[in-house]
């Protein structure tokens, strides 16, 4: 399995893990570790369009920081699905009628028990509601102006006091890009389990946002050692 780490060397601090996010074009923020997840910097509007320096990297995780990953077209078209609530429910029937492209992707747990599904794709939204049930927000996306919580992330990031851990898939932070007609039918399967009709309230509004996918870089590793860094405190 292909990635950016060697399980053989030492568990890397969370510098150079941002390192090898940038370097596989892919921006990140730091952010507080106080359980709110948000963004440990004034603004972070910057860098959803550029990349932070190698010196903003070693100035903001000085200090303990969880990782924020930014999603849209700086981070080379980086879409995330999220299975919230009930997630033990809906994300097993999803995986299942989308294997054959799911297995490539990177999959993480969330403290809440949910899952997170990354991928880049040459066709992008904005942050968007896929499925609702009972007034619950079942399936979305992180995309254009968004970002989420990255694995390497001390555990105080959540509220819940518990890390996001890789599950499956390419060791982070090495995503697979995928065609149009995969993205599609990741979306379709997700919009199954929506109760609300918020298919056809999206249609009209829809904007999707296109980009040219950049080159991904690393070298081989695996996402049990980014795991163990976490386990292990790396801060």
């Amino acid at each position: 399995m292909k990635g950016h780490f060697d399980p053989k060397e030492p568990a890397p601090k969370l510098i150079e893990i941002a390192q090898a996010y940038i370097d596989n074009g892919i921006s990140v923020i730091p952010l507080a570790l106080n359980g709110t997840k948000r963004p440990a910097i004034p603004i972070w509007k910057p860098y959803q369009s550029e990349m932070p320096t190698t010196d903003l990297i070693h100035e903001w995780w000085r200090s303990p920081h969880g990782m924020g990953v930014i999603c849209g077209c700086v981070s080379g078209g980086l879409e995330v699905l999220d299975f919230d609530k009930q997630a033990e429910v809906t994300f097993p029937v999803w995986h299942q009628l989308v294997e054959s492209i799911a297995v490539r992707l990177p999959i993480v747990e969330t403290p809440s028990g949910g899952y997170q599904v990354y991928y880049r794709c040459s066709v992008i939204c904005g942050n968007t509601t896929i499925a609702i049930d009972d007034g619950q927000t079942l399936i979305g996306t992180f995309g254009e102006a968004g970002y989420i919580t990255g694995v390497s992330s001390p555990a105080s990031v959540d509220k819940r006091n518990y890390p996001y851990v890789q599950v499956a898939g390419p060791v982070l932070p090495e995503i697979p890009t995928i065609t149009e007609v995969e993205r599609l039918q990741l979306w379709r399967a997700a919009r199954l389990f929506d109760r609300a009709g918020l298919y056809k309230q999206q249609a009209s509004k829809a904007k999707p946002k296109q980009m040219k996918s950049r080159p991904i870089t690393g070298n081989g590793g695996d996402f049990e050692r980014a795991n163990q860094a976490i386990r292990e405190g790396v801060k």
